[in-house]
């Protein structure tokens, strides 16, 4: 089992940072690691989506996620299925810093399927949170310039 925590300042909006990270569609031009997204209508109650994700990292893998959202405040996840994974829960939470700025709280924790040593998993999620985090902004300011 993995538990991750950050916090990350955006350049934008609560809206906008929120609009920018509910944008499923966008990830694979914009997040590194991932390679294909499809969204689905939502299968359990309150959902907003059946979101899949195909995602390279140390290898390729699949996951589907139940999400849900209270915009522009609060984003969640649990995990649907997954190749890799038996666990996934995660969430975003956003508020509003000075100059238009929004501070983003992330959290996930996950579990894999099979014998995952612990070190690989903090080695392969902390070198992916720059990335991912650079990702976001740059696909939070392409809807804001539009």
């Amino acid at each position: 089992m993995a538990v991750l925590t950050t916090d990350h300042l955006f350049r934008g909006t609560p809206l906008e940072v929120f609009a920018g990270v509910r944008n499923f569609q966008k990830y694979p031009s914009y997040i590194p690691m991932v390679s294909t997204i499809e969204v689905g209508p939502p299968l359990v109650p309150k959902s907003s989506a059946l979101v899949t994700f195909k995602v390279n990292l140390v290898k390729t893998f699949y996951y589907s996620l139940h999400m849900y959202e209270e915009a522009p405040h609060r984003l969640w996840w649990d995990l649907h299925e997954s190749n890799l994974m038996k666990k996934s829960h995660g969430s975003w939470t956003f508020e509003a810093s000075a100059n238009d700025q929004t501070l983003a709280h992330y959290s996930l924790d996950v579990a894999f399927k099979g014998l995952v040593p612990q070190m690989m998993i903090d080695k392969v999620t902390q070198s992916s949170l720059g990335p991912m985090m650079e990702g976001f902004q740059k696909l939070i300011d392409s809807q804001r310039s539009s």
